[in-house]
């Protein structure tokens, strides 16, 4: 019976270490990692497009045919799948805050479809107009809960620095009329009578991160960017800000 009891205390005791050990142990495994600074690589394929308005006055006297402008860009223009790239940096501040910074190349626009008639000939074209920009982005990660795998609300702001526009052409009233009688519809191409050089996008997001091992973290992050400034037909009447809904991918290494 002695023996008996003493095996059950051994048990027992071995059982306890086990209970007050292994909970400890799970959680050194599944500790983040200690670093706080990283570098990393990150892309972000996304659908592009604009929000625009016409606010020309109606006594303009070309009010009417650039109405029917505005019409054209909104019938012939739909979003684009574009793509974004980045050399990132990234701060643990705190347990629960990361400061993200770095470089990258934007790409914003629309894809335009429309169709030349020509001697009763039709012609399809598809373009994508793209305005690309250099961008630093100024993001901060919050962690909502999670330790190896978190879950995290991003947000902040994106400065980006004008550097082409490729694409955009329209439909206009040149040579030859149609406005939805059949002749014939000529394009030409235009430029914008005013294009910031600096814009900032506002980015919100939520955001998964992975640790593996020690060294390495993968992120996916949905995020939507909305362009602040306005991109101006100033003589149209039309302005423009653009937005995406993006899936930005991560993948970075301590140092």
């Amino acid at each position: 019976m002695n023996k008996m009891k003493l095996k059950i205390t051994i048990a027992s005791g071995i059982l306890l270490l086990c209970m007050f050990f292994t909970p400890q142990v799970a959680a050194q495994q599944d500790a983040p990692s200690d670093a706080k600074l990283w570098i990393g690589i990150s892309i972000e394929p996304k659908l592009a497009y604009r929000y625009s308005e016409f606010r020309l006055d109606p006594s303009d006297l070309n009010y009417d045919i650039n109405k029917w402008f505005y019409g054209e860009l909104n019938r012939l223009e739909s979003p684009k799948i574009a793509m974004d790239y980045f050399l990132t940096v990234q701060y643990q501040w705190t347990s629960k805050f990361t400061l993200i910074s770095g470089i990258g190349m934007l790409n914003k626009g629309e894809k335009q479809e429309y169709k030349e008639i020509v001697n009763a000939d039709t012609t399809t074209y598809q373009l994508h107009n793209s305005y690309n920009y250099l961008g630093l982005p100024i993001i901060a990660r919050y962690r909502v809960f999670g330790d190896r795998l978190s879950l995290n609300l991003v947000g902040g702001l994106m400065v980006n620095y004008f550097l082409q526009k490729i694409g955009r052409f329209v439909p206009y009233l040149d040579d030859y009329i149609d406005i939805g009688f059949g002749k014939v519809k000529r394009i030409k191409k235009i430029d914008f009578a005013s294009v910031p050089s600096w814009n900032f996008d506002f980015i919100g997001g939520i955001d998964l991160t992975y640790l593996i091992g020690d060294r390495y973290q993968v992120s996916v992050s949905p995020r939507y960017k909305q362009e602040l400034l306005e991109i101006a037909f100033v003589e149209n009447g039309v302005y423009e800000t653009h937005y995406s809904l993006g899936l930005h991918l991560t993948l970075s290494t301590n140092l």
